[in-house]
């Protein structure tokens, strides 16, 4: 699963807004605990088709003991669990009608919410994300990310964690540490979000936040961005859904009909 990144609603929002939204770069390596600022030029996207290759190249993984045939059934086992998560992702054929579905490659550039991530979480052995998928002529984005875990406490226990990794966000954002040449961000708040259970637990959140345009004015050129957060477990895997729009939420039932795809996706996918 994936930390929450209102980034793609900022960038709706921007770009509803009539601006290129840019994204802040750290002067340091990101880590759970640092912290980011400065601007970088965007990002060159990597093409969908090579971000969503079946054998993707595997993560280094820290061995359960050091040296011996445990640390080497760890390294296998973390191989083939980045291996299913990606093969259980959504595709634009499996997302709800109409089927005008594109998928855009995720913007994985450096950006002041890094500080939030929380990293690998305890008893992660798998990890796969998907691209942006989006409809033709609308703005609003949607992306999901899969997560492999050694049992089904495992992935409790990182959904517990969540609360404070959205906390962490509202912080960022009102601190101020989002704001560039482009634009200003500021009045986040989260809360629960009523959701269909689906799976053995879903949580789910909503993160509001206000974006103004630093280089226009006048009506289009300010507005609140929404980001819905949908967590699932299903068995060892826990699933994340995000849903970004400008000016009103996401749409709840094309949501729902995602979340429960996915749900049964990855169900199916572990067996």
């Amino acid at each position: 699963m994936r930390i929450l990144v209102p980034a793609l609603a900022l960038a709706v929002l921007v770009a509803a807004c009539g601006s290129s939204p840019k994204k802040a770069a750290p002067t340091a390596t990101p880590s759970p605990s640092g912290a980011a600022s400065s601007t970088s030029a965007p990002r060159t996207p990597t093409p969908v088709a090579a971000q969503r290759n079946p054998s993707p190249a595997p993560r280094t993984p820290t061995p359960v003991a050091a040296g011996g045939t445990r640390a080497a059934a760890s390294a296998t086992r973390v191989t083939r669990d980045d291996a299913l998560a990606q093969s259980l992702l959504l595709t634009t054929a499996q997302l709800p009608p109409p089927a005008n579905w594109s998928e855009a490659p995720r913007d994985t550039s450096a950006s002041p919410l890094d500080r939030c991530d929380p990293g690998t979480f305890p008893g992660e052995t798998g990890k796969a994300d998907s691209g942006d998928f989006s409809r033709a002529g609308e703005d609003a984005s949607l992306n999901e990310g899969i997560a492999i875990f050694d049992s089904p406490a495992s992935v409790a226990a990182a959904m517990d964690s969540y609360p404070a990794v959205i906390n962490c966000v509202t912080q960022t954002i009102n601190a101020g540490l989002l704001n560039d040449a482009t634009s200003v961000y500021s009045a986040a708040t989260a809360a629960p979000l009523s959701f269909t259970r689906i799976g053995d637990r879903t949580d789910a959140y909503r993160v509001r936040f206000h974006v103004r345009s630093r280089q226009q004015t006048g009506p289009g050129s300010e507005g609140d961005a929404y980001v819905d957060l949908v967590i699932i477990q299903s068995g060892r895997a826990g699933i994340a859904l995000e849903a970004s729009n400008a000016f009103a939420p996401y749409d709840q039932a094309t949501l729902l009909a995602a979340a429960a795809r996915a749900e049964s996706l990855v169900r199916l996918g572990l067996r």
